[in-house]
């Protein structure tokens, strides 16, 4: 083998195992201190790094491998294994075809489901619900439009879900919307004590680390749920069993539609 790629590879696969290292540490550092769109934006940031990780990880370790292993398979087997000495870097340039093949195979529903939807892929595909989720209203019960829907609650924030193995879910609030000039208790960083369990009965599914955009009943004291949105990638969809008000758009235009214009 070509000792210069051989090299190369331990000082790729070195870098790539510290780099894993120091995003984790910036990860959790991160976590703490970024908030609402600027934590997801982080989150998508740190998913590519460790992705490109990943790939350079992958790649650089078959050299690694054949220059440890044929030299070594020499030693224990009784025959000769010229043919595999001289012809090292095909066995490395095969693996790598089969790497990118793979990758070029998977790579549309990977990127998908590790970085979401691009900017011109449009909202990424809803994971399936029951017939009302989302909403306390029954099913065949008249959605009220979007717009209606912000108008008449109370309060509305953005959450971010902590869920842990067979612990039931909690929710943080990232950022404050909507809320009445008094009495309604939830700031940044208050826990969400309100049950989601009719939303779960009615298909929602908490999920670890995912943001939801929570509506409030317009009366005091502002401590029942009427809507929940979680936020698949950086979009939400209301009502999504009522085609007659069914929105689908991205996260800072709710957000856009429920802060009032400013002069």
């Amino acid at each position: 083998m070509i000792k210069a790629v051989f090299d190369f590879s331990v000082i790729a696969a070195l870098s790539c195992i510290a780099g894993f290292i120091i995003l984790s540490i910036a990860g959790s550092i991160l976590e703490k201190r970024l908030k609402g769109e600027a934590n997801a934006k982080a989150e998508r940031m740190f998913k590519t790094l460790a992705f490109a990780l990943f790939l350079i990880l992958g790649f650089s370790m078959v050299p690694i491998m054949v220059g440890l292993f044929i030299p070594a398979l020499g030693q224990v087997v009784p025959i000769r294994i010229d043919f595999l000495e001289q012809n090292d870097m095909l066995i490395v340039y095969a693996a790598w075809a089969v790497y990118a093949i793979g990758l070029a195979i998977a790579w549309p529903e990977a990127k998908k489901e590790f970085f979401g939807a691009g900017k011109n892929d449009g909202p990424p595909p809803m994971r399936p619900q029951a017939p009302s989720a989302g909403s306390t209203n029954p099913p065949g019960f008249a959605r009220p439009p979007l717009d209606r829907r912000i108008g008449d609650a109370g309060a509305i924030v953005l959450a971010m879900t902590e869920k842990k193995d067979d612990e039931a879910a909690s929710y943080t609030v990232l950022e404050v919307w909507k809320a009445p000039a008094k009495g309604f208790p939830l700031k940044k960083d208050g826990a969400i004590n309100a049950s989601t369990k009719s939303f779960e009965r009615q298909g929602y599914e908490p999920l670890n680390r995912q943001m939801a955009v929570f509506f409030f009943s317009g009366k005091a004291p502002y401590d029942e749920i009427v809507e929940l949105l979680p936020v698949i990638g950086s979009y939400v969809m209301y009502a999504p069993s009522d085609t007659t008000v069914q929105e689908y758009l991205g996260l800072e235009d709710l957000k856009k539609r429920v802060l009032p214009p400013t002069a």
